[in-house]
């Protein structure tokens, strides 16, 4: 069985190539073009350094053709149904984004975005030096130097070859990259695996499997924080989720603007019954006051904005009432807090009397104390303003007027004393 068992890997590696290739063509031709491209890039790297090229080339072209056709007829179909026109969507959004280059109205990063965004995606801290210990590893233990390229090219050179090709494009978002991190993180891993099987061989060995072990949590405690920072960032959809629970209309006309729809609002979310959602870009439209007349509810980003400034609407609009804010993040801070004088511990521990010692002597030094800690600082981000009805604004403005009347007579001004810039507006 051990001497037939290189025969049959052997049999099935053709199988398990064609396989793979079809898989990456379909995810790259259904729900993601960025993947196609990285198959695209395994693909040149194993056709530059396989010893029968020729024989690659017979191997994966079938599968490329057959996956290919499939996979562009059922998203064709089944995109086309759903849209009521002839949809290619991923091959569309690429002509759009890349040839005809209008990501770049998105924005634009400098070419060495996705360096400098490679350690944050990786986050764990030993992952860059431990991949490229691997290389040194893998050079070490190879013949020459096309066998270390062989060994290293689906882990390290196709993300290479991935990464300096998506630095060209002008507009640049770490969620076109993502892929590569699986990739990257494996590399790092037969590096971190080598630490852990020869921890015993040395003093040096002993220390780096440490350092390596107290990563782990190291970088849970990184990802739990970056997720909570995360969860600040969608003040959108969490004021139409506000929205959605304290209004009891059956019927509504929702406006929603562009950062609350950038900052979570999207489509799945808009899925009140019988309410109406709507979106305009269009300045002139959104200063005219027959595109307000029927909305609602309108959710934005700034008071500045139309429909309203400081809760009071423009002139010839209405009137529009503030009823929540939401906050989001905005930005990391210091917060001060006092360090508690006593360091509890859960009943029934037991700790060594060194341990204890250690704690009366933290809680000695700073216990009491004033400390700064980093903390995540929010702001007002996003705005529910409701349109008020008739009623509602002769009611304000009789409640307007009384509280003014009560104003001049606690200060003894009659009407013809009143002084413009007075009295502060109401709403």
């Amino acid at each position: 069985m051990a001497i037939d068992a290189p025969t049959e890997n052997a049999k099935n590696a053709p199988r398990r190539l064609q396989l793979g290739t079809a898989l990456l063509v379909a995810v790259g031709i259904i729900a993601r073009s960025e993947v196609a491209i990285l198959c695209g890039a395994i693909l040149f790297i194993d056709f530059i350094l396989s010893p029968l090229p020729i024989r690659y080339m017979l191997t994966i072209i079938p599968a490329i053709l057959v996956s290919g056709i499939l996979s562009t007829i059922a998203t064709i179909t089944i995109d086309t149904r759903l849209w009521d026109v002839p949809s290619f969507p991923e091959l569309e959004a690429l002509l759009f984004n890349v040839r005809d280059g209008h990501a770049s109205n998105w924005g634009v990063e400098p070419w060495n975005y996705y360096l400098l965004s490679i350690p944050k995606l990786l986050l764990n801290p030993l992952a860059i030096p431990l991949t490229l210990a691997t290389i040194i590893l893998t050079r070490y233990t190879s013949l020459s130097t096309i066998e270390t390229l062989r060994k290293l090219r689906y882990i390290l050179l196709a993300p290479i070859i991935y990464l300096t090709g998506f630095s060209f494009l002008p507009h640049k978002e770490w969620r076109f990259i993502i892929y590569i991190i699986p990739l990257l993180t494996t590399a790092s891993s037969i590096s971190a695996a080598y630490i852990h099987h020869h921890r015993t061989k040395s003093f040096l060995h002993r220390v780096l499997h440490l350092i390596l072990i107290f990563s782990v949590p190291a970088t849970f405690v990184a990802s739990f924080s970056m997720t909570i920072i995360s969860s600040t960032n969608y003040p959108g959809a969490l004021a139409l989720e506000h929205l959605h629970a304290t209004s009891n209309l059956t019927c509504a006309k929702v406006h929603l603007d562009v950062p609350t729809r950038m900052t979570g609002a999207t489509l799945p979310l808009c899925t009140r019954a019988n309410w109406t959602y709507v979106k305009c870009e269009n300045e002139t439209m959104l200063k005219s006051k027959d595109y307000w007349r029927d909305i609602d509810f309108a959710i934005i980003g700034s008071l500045e904005d139309c429909p309203c400034r400081f809760g009071k609407g423009m002139e010839g609009i209405g009137e529009w009432d503030v009823v929540y804010k939401q906050k989001g993040y905005d930005g990391i801070g210091w917060r001060k807090v006092e360090a508690p004088g006593h360091i509890p511990l859960p009943e029934g521990w037991k700790i060594p009397s060194w341990t204890d010692g250690i704690l009366r002597k933290v809680e000695e030094k700073v216990g009491g104390r004033e400390l700064k800690i980093p903390w995540v600082n929010l702001n007002d981000k996003i705005y529910v303003v409701r349109h008020l009805t008739k009623e509602e604004l002769l009611q304000r403005s009789q409640l307007w007027e009384e509280q003014k009347e009560r104003e001049r007579e606690k200060l003894g001004v009659g009407r013809m004393g009143e002084v413009e810039g007075q009295w502060r507006d109401f709403y």
